[in-house]
């Protein structure tokens, strides 16, 4: 659920045995804009319920007016001093005896370039729900009927508003409801709840998750000196911090806690240095978690033997010479294996 201000809070759940609500993701909270958007997931083929109350006593009336995919669809009222009652939108009444209940589908894809220009709302994938402080009129009639809105039209695959899933109305059921007038005063929020199907809900948050928690890290590590700051404004992960040389006769004096950090250096450090070179938010900050355990391994070995160097590869100064002959076809396949790379921003 999410909530604004401490005093209202709004949710989504599906029909099935366990009435689980929806779990949001990215929820954002704009106190100006009395806005709270956020992101679920949809099911097609699930009927669906839109819930809120009031979390503080209220002196007046409230309505909330749910709108799917841009359309008016239901109209609920929580009445003055009625404290911390559920209010469930379910479905679209239909006539004063029949509704259709709220349900997830699928888009209907069509090549005809006939529906190529038609113009979708902007506000399809949305689920929007206003609650406005209202003022009662007298009791009304019972409505006649009415015609759902026109959801279930076909897209164009080329549309730019073409989405897996969309809002749909299950089977005509009996139901019975009273109507009254209302008068609007003031809204007090706005809840939005954008559904995409679980394939495109996880990366589009995830990415955006990752990118967060990679700023976070970076700045602890900068605060706490294992990475440092570079004067570019690009991603750039430091060299490992450098200790100093010691006597060569000293080389191989090693005890058994020493190998210890020395293997695990070395899976550090093959772990490190293989990264690919184009490095995204989630590699990178895979990156600097692996350097910051092995600045920490190597600060543990310093600590015991600040004299002791680290082991260094023999490099041969004779060139090498390779006969392209012998190879099928005249190809060969030369594999460069990075370090640390940079990313321009």
């Amino acid at each position: 659920m999410v909530l604004f201000q401490g005093q209202f809070e709004a949710w989504i759940t599906l029909d099935r045995p366990d009435g689980a609500k929806r779990e949001e993701y990215g929820v954002e909270v704009d106190e100006q804009r009395k806005l709270v958007t956020c992101w679920i997931a949809s099911e097609v083929g699930k009927t669906f319920q839109v819930c809120w109350k009031s979390l503080m006593p209220t002196s007046f009336h409230c309505e909330g007016e749910l709108f799917l995919d841009g359309h008016w669809v239901s109209g609920k009222i929580s009445f003055a001093h009625d404290d911390f009652s559920t209010i469930v939108h379910h479905y679209y009444l239909t006539s004063s005896t029949t509704a259709r209940p709220f349900m997830f589908s699928s888009f209907e894809v069509t090549d005809d370039d006939v529906y190529l220009s038609t113009n979708y709302s902007e506000d399809v994938g949305e689920i929007r729900l206003k609650l406005n402080q209202i003022k009662l009129g007298e009791m009304m009639v019972p409505c006649r009927q009415l015609n759902p809105p026109p959801m279930d039209r076909k897209v164009h695959e080329r549309s730019k508003k073409m989405m897996a899933h969309r809002v749909g109305f299950g089977e005509e059921m009996a139901t019975s409801t009273k109507w009254q007038k209302t008068f609007y005063i003031e809204t007090l929020v706005t809840f939005v709840f954008k559904y995409r199907n679980l394939g495109k809900l996880y990366p589009t948050y995830l990415s955006t998750v990752t990118v967060l928690i990679a700023i976070f890290w970076l700045a602890m590590l900068k605060a706490i000196g294992v990475v440092q700051s570079s004067p570019e404004p690009r991603l750039q992960a430091l060299e490992p911090p450098r200790v100093p040389r010691r006597p060569v006769e000293q080389e191989y004096c090693q005890d058994g806690e020493d190998d210890e950090d020395d293997e695990e250096e070395k899976v550090l450090l093959v772990s490190t240095f293989t990264r690919h070179p184009l490095i995204t938010p989630a590699k990178y900050l895979s990156s600097i978690i692996l350097q910051a355990k092995l600045a920490e391994v190597r600060a543990k070995r310093e600590k015991r033997d600040p004299h002791r160097s680290r082991k260094k590869v023999k490099k041969e100064d004779t060139p090498v010479e390779m006969n392209f002959n012998n190879l099928p076809g005249g190809i060969i396949d030369l594999t460069y294996v990075s370090g640390w790379e940079t990313l321009e921003a």
